[in-house]
């Protein structure tokens, strides 16, 4: 985790279930820098190149559409489509993964979680290189902060889609 996604969580700019330490933003920083020393090295996989007639814009909005189709958000919350209380299930909110993951991150926990976690409690979904390079797009993306403790409005993943549909669209 980049050490801004581990402020913003101690600092509670970012929601979820973490505690409140009461950290001024100087030990929050502290605190980040220690548990980034501390942090093993992974090799990431490498996000593969677009597909031929793809880019980086379709990919992402593909994404979106699979976040929804292949059920992420029943477990997941994801700005306003969580179906269930993350808390109820103990599973992330990905409302703010892309400030704390990148998409080579994403790709490879999509691929292989156990390279990156031994004791993951998701399961593993058989997915093409280009479905979890498309997810890992969209999830890269989503990018909620808080703006001095208020959270800044999101627009809805699925009008994200939507509008990235419309985009790519021939005239």
């Amino acid at each position: 985790m980049e050490e801004k996604g581990i402020v913003n969580k101690l600092q509670g700019h970012t929601g979820g279930s973490m505690p409140e330490f009461g950290f001024t933003l100087e030990e929050s920083h502290d605190v980040a820098a220690f548990l980034q020393s501390q942090a093993k090295d992974v090799s990431l996989e490498k996000l593969p190149k677009a597909g031929k007639g793809r880019d980086d814009k379709k990919d992402k909005a593909d994404g979106f559409t699979l976040l929804s189709s292949l059920g992420c958000v029943a477990c997941h919350g994801i700005q306003e489509m969580s179906i269930k209380s993350t808390s109820e299930i103990g599973a992330a909110d990905l409302s703010s993964i892309g400030l704390k993951r990148s998409s080579e991150w994403l790709y490879t926990w999509l691929k292989k979680p156990e390279a990156l976690n031994a004791d993951h409690r998701m399961p593993v979904f058989t997915l093409s290189n280009t479905e979890r390079r498309q997810l890992a797009l969209a999830l890269s993306s989503l990018r909620k902060e808080a703006d001095n403790g208020q959270a800044r409005k999101q627009t809805h993943f699925a009008d994200k889609a939507q509008k990235a549909r419309t985009q790519q669209a021939p005239h």
